[in-house]
C-alpha cells in the first residue's frame, strides 16, 4: 500500500501579483507617513487644541462676541503653561543650587570625591604620566 502525495496547487500569477502590489503599496504608504510625520503631528495637535477649546469658547460666546471668546481662550492656552513655568522653575532652580552646595558636605560625610578632589587626582595622574614619559626617554 503506497501513499500518494496530495497534489498542491501552485499560486496563480494573479495571486502573486496581488501580494506584490499589496506589499509595494504598503511600503509606499509607510514611506509617505514617514515623510509627513511632522506636519501630520502639527495637524493632530491643532485638532486637539480646537476640540479642547470648543467648550470654553462656546461658554464665553454666550457672554461676549465669538471672536473675543476665541482670542481669550487661545490667550489662556498660551499663558497658562507660561504661568505654571514661572511658578515652578524658580523653586526647582533654588533646590538644585542647594543640592549642589550640599553635595560638598554630603560628599565629605560619605567620602564621595568632590569636583575639586577629582581635579586634583587628575592633575596628579597627569604629572605622574609626564614624569614616567620623561624618564622613559633617553
Amino acid at each position: 500500500m503506497s501513499v500518494t502525495p496530495v497534489p498542491r496547487e501552485q499560486p496563480t500569477i494573479r495571486v502573486i501579483l496581488r501580494v506584490v502590489v499589496t506589499v509595494v503599496l504598503s511600503a509606499l504608504a509607510l514611506v509617505l507617513m514617514y515623510l509627513v510625520r511632522e506636519p501630520l503631528g502639527w495637524v493632530v495637535l491643532a485638532m486637539f487644541l480646537a476640540i479642547a477649546a470648543s467648550g470654553p469658547v462656546n461658554f464665553l460666546s454666550r457672554h461676549i462676541p465669538r471672536t473675543g471668546a476665541v482670542a481669550t481662550v487661545y490667550l489662556a492656552i498660551v499663558l497658562i503653561p507660561i504661568g505654571i513655568a514661572l511658578i515652578l522653575i524658580p523653586p526647582v532652580v533654588e533646590q538644585g543650587v542647594r543640592l549642589v552646595d550640599n553635595l560638598g558636605v554630603i560628599g565629605a560625610l560619605v567620602a564621595i570625591p568632590t569636583a575639586a578632589a577629582i581635579q586634583i587626582a587628575i592633575r596628579e595622574y597627569l604629572d605622574y604620566r609626564r614624569a614616567a614619559a620623561s624618564q622613559a626617554r633617553p
